[in-house]
């Protein structure tokens, strides 16, 4: 038998895990994530992994998938997969939660062959198991889309063929559906199940919300707060029609989302409290009123004509499909995003008195006015922490709360544990979300759950006035769900005002909330305005302007579709499929450095002005627009010109003088010194734009392994730095989202912009490092490093790419010739 036959006759088998007391301690960690866990499944079993928040689900998943680091951290008991110690080549297959994090190449062909790849595969094969895997999926006339462009779903199902083209035995989930609207769950788990019933593989799933899953699953293993299994049974016995009602009981108690359990009715009888004014809506409740508002990241807008008015003591669940723009919609009312349009203004119930005078528009706000007015729960809780420990984070809120209005003060400078008064503060919330135990621990050790909790805590602990949260849900048992109604219940009966980004139905119901769907607002929409609104019983104006006030009906669930493309490509399709566009990388590479060389050899404008102008005249090749063209190219213009003029007023001088400016002076010669050095300096910088927007790293990556021979885990490792380094750019704009919301961002005073500049970019730093560590265990997942690997796309040579670099071999002669016949050259060293 082949090694191929036995790979295929390999993956038709489920894998047997047998678990015996295995435990895990993370690096830097005293206690263990997991103890005592023992657990044996069969193969080709189906099991939910349910527990508490913090149990250690996802350390058991990377554990039966060998991703954990032996060296590092300290393992105990046994966990076996088929016999022996997990980390087999392509026999576990891993799928995150975060779907941005295991997309690793920037077509979805490419992504989904990665794993393939690395298995060695031959070619034809490779392409074979990608055709099969998206189809298994759902997507199979996708393999030619930029992962850029896809949703967050799509983006999940393609993390999941990317798995299934190992043809795994085992297929591990980790919370894949927390971040989906109920079409998109419905669309994974479908997904999943086709895929276990075509390759037969065993499935283990962690999930909160168990009840999409109940009637897909064989068995229920449910963990308790150490790791432990506590219980295991069959699936069907908790189903909401079949179940053991003791069971149900039993589970509900154990912290569980129990199917048909309503877990808000574990909780005090409670009615939202009206204010004296909610009958006529009195101007001075007023926190926020948007008119005709339209919101947006980029140039285009993503939501348009919205109408709303927020007042004191109001509960808003903006409702939507994933992609919809929801998130860019709380952002704007937070004041962290520019208004795209219409207007939105504070109203007199921001206007507080003592705390100085503000403008209308949140936006213009400075940060501290902002923090102490507006509290912001993002719905990636890592981009709130700023401090080594869950208490001095909750500390620095709490002190932001008794701040002072002096103009010069700056919010949020607090950095130990302050007064008795913040002390108490602090242990009330902590003990109110469940934190306790874990207040000396740094938050980025926490859960995914504990992590959310914690930014909901460190946000309501200032005591905003209005307070926005991003998913604030997601990652929850039933037990810290609901803690977490229940002070935010405290919180509205304090005078507080939230509106959420959401698709929790028991959220909005447990806050006795209205919806305010945006999926009609979608930028290009168009709906009858006759048409009733479906989503919530109520007329399409509800919608648009001011929500009734009107709990949302138990057991009527937003219908919701597949969300919008996000945004598009880094390279243009326009670009990719132009004739330059289509030339082997490694061509276009030695032309761009002959070119180089060339213009490096002299210092004279003449070479570098034959160079600008044969560049332009290559725009068409490049299939780039003079707009776009010019978009890319000024900041350098303005670099080069920069350049000129510090040479020209700093040069040596020579010739007659030009220009006296007292303490320094312009000649003629050290202009034409300044002008040849901007010159140089810009036109080497065209030649490598052309490069940049006609290549796309995955393909720059094929050749230089296959064609220069380098270590494809070198190549590959510098692809995804690539890939992380391209999108710093975003995370310095959400870092400084994250500090304006906490008040961070000082006005005044040169120190402290320094120090702040400082914290963002060790912001950074800590996110580039969890961004690659996150992008090098989903690499590890799909095999990376298991052997020999082979590479799905050939690096092509064509008698085209002789041309190209004839071409730059011709332009760097014709360059320093015309420097030469002009009487410019002058050879640079």
């Amino acid at each position: 038998m082949t090694a191929e036959a036995r790979a295929r006759d390999t993956a038709t088998r489920g894998a047997r895990i047998s678990a015996r007391d295995w435990g895990y301690c993370h690096p830097g960690r005293q206690d263990p994530s997991v103890e005592g866990f023992t657990l044996d499944v069969t193969p080709g079993e189906r099991v939910l992994l349910a527990g508490p928040s913090g149990a250690g689900k996802s350390t058991v998943l990377y554990g039966l998938a060998g991703l954990l680091d032996d060296d590092d951290g300290t393992p105990a008991g046994e966990l076996i997969i088929d016999g022996c110690a997990p980390g087999a080549p392509g026999r576990a297959g891993v799928v995150q939660q975060d779907p941005d994090a295991q997309l690793v190449m920037a077509s979805v062909g490419d992504d989904v062959a990665f794993a393939a790849e690395n298995l060695g595969l031959p070619r034809d094969e490779t392409w074979r198991r990608v055709e099969e895997a998206l189809l298994e999926v759902g997507l199979p006339q996708s393999r030619h889309r930029d992962v850029a462009t896809l949703s967050g779903g799509e983006k999940q199902r393609i993390g999941l063929a990317g798995m299934l083209v190992m043809r795994p035995g085992l297929l591990l989930l980790d919370e894949v559906t927390a971040h989906l609207d109920p079409e998109g769950v419905r669309r994974i788990r479908d997904a999943v199940i086709s895929a276990a019933n075509q390759t037969g593989a065993t499935l283990v799933i962690v999930e909160h919300r168990i009840e999409p899953w109940i009637d897909a699953v064989d068995t229920l293993a449910v963990l308790d707060g150490t790791g432990t299994v506590a219980f295991r049974g069959p699936a069907r016995c908790v189903h909401p029609f079949h179940g053991d009602p003791a069971v149900r009981e039993d589970m509900a108690r154990r912290d569980l989302w129990v199917p048909g359990i309503d877990p808000l009715a574990a909780l005090p009888r409670w009615r939202r409290q009206e204010s004296p004014s909610d009958a006529r809506n009195a101007p001075e409740d007023m926190l926020l009123e948007a008119s005709g508002l339209s919101v947006s990241h980029s140039a285009s807008p993503a939501l348009t004509g919205i109408d709303l008015r927020v007042f004191t003591r109001d509960a808003i669940s903006i409702v939507g499909p994933n992609g919809v723009g929801k998130s860019t919609l709380l952002l704007t009312l937070a004041g962290l995003l520019p208004t795209h349009g219409g207007a939105l203004r504070a109203g007199p119930g921001l206007h507080q008195p003592g705390l100085g005078r503000i403008p209308d528009d949140p936006w213009q706000w400075r940060s501290a006015d902002l923090a102490r007015r507006i509290g912001t729960v993002f719905q990636d809780p890592e981009h709130h922490f700023m401090h080594s420990s869950v208490w001095e984070e909750l500390s620095a809120g709490a002190q932001l709360a008794t701040m002072q209005s002096s103009t010069g003060s700056s919010a949020g400078t607090a950095e130990h544990a302050a007064d008795s008064d913040t002390a108490g503060r602090v242990e009330s919330m902590l003990e109110a979300l469940g934190l306790s135990t874990l207040a000396g621990r740094n938050p980025y050790s926490l859960s995914g759950g504990e992590k959310r909790r914690l930014c909901l805590g460190i946000t309501l602990i200032a005591q905003p006035r209005l307070l926005l949260l991003d998913e604030p849900s997601m990652g929850q048992d039933a037990s810290t769900f609901q803690a977490m109604v229940q002070v935010l219940r405290d919180y509205l009966d304090s005078g507080g005002t939230i509106v959420t980004s959401t698709h929790d139905d028991f959220l909005t119901r447990g806050l006795d909330g209205v919806t305010l769907d945006v999926s009609t607002h979608q930028a290009g929409c168009t709906t009858d305005p006759e048409a009733p609104d479906s989503a919530a019983g109520r007329p399409p104006s509800a919608q648009a302007t001011v929500p009734t006030r009107r709990p949302v009906p138990a057991g009527r669930p937003v219908p919701t579709g597949s969300g919008p493309a996000q945004p598009g490509p880094a390279l243009p399709a326009s670009s990719a499929s132009s004739w330059l566009g289509r030339r082997n990388p490694l061509s276009k590479v030695a032309a761009a450095l002959i070119i180089t060389i060339a213009l490096v050899c002299t210092m004279d404008w003449v070479s570098a002005a034959v160079v600008v102008v044969a560049c332009c005249g290559l725009l068409a090749a490049a299939g780039i627009s003079v707009g776009r063209f010019l978009r890319w190219v000024w900041p350098f213009a303005v670099g080069g010109v920069l350049m000129a003029w510090s040479t020209a007023v700093a040069g040596e001088d020579s010739g007659r003088v030009l220009l006296n400016l007292g303490y320094a002076q312009v000649s003629e010669g050290s202009l034409a010194l300044g002008a040849a050095l901007g010159a140089r300096a810009f036109a080497i910088v065209l030649p490598c734009i052309l490069l940049m927007r006609t290549t796309s790293p995955t393909g720059l990556a094929d050749s230089l392994a296959q064609d220069l021979r380098l270590s494809s885990r070198f190549v590959l490792g510098a692809l995804a730095g690539m890939n992380v380094m391209g999108q710093l750019s975003g995370h310095w704009h959400v870092l400084g989202r994250a500090l304006r919301a906490r008040g961070r961002l000082s006005d005044r005073g040169v120190v402290a912009r320094m120090r702040l500049f400082r914290n963002r970019c060790f912001g950074i730093l800590v996110m580039a490092i969890r961004k690659a560590s996150r992008m090098a265990v989903s690499m590890q997942a799909r095999g990376l490093g298991s052997g020999p690997r082979s590479w799905a796309r050939p690096s092509v040579w064509t008698p085209a790419d002789a041309v190209v670099i004839g071409g730059g071999t011709l332009l760097a002669i014709a360059a320093l010739g015309t420097a030469t016949v002009a009487g410019t050259f002058t050879l640079a060293w």
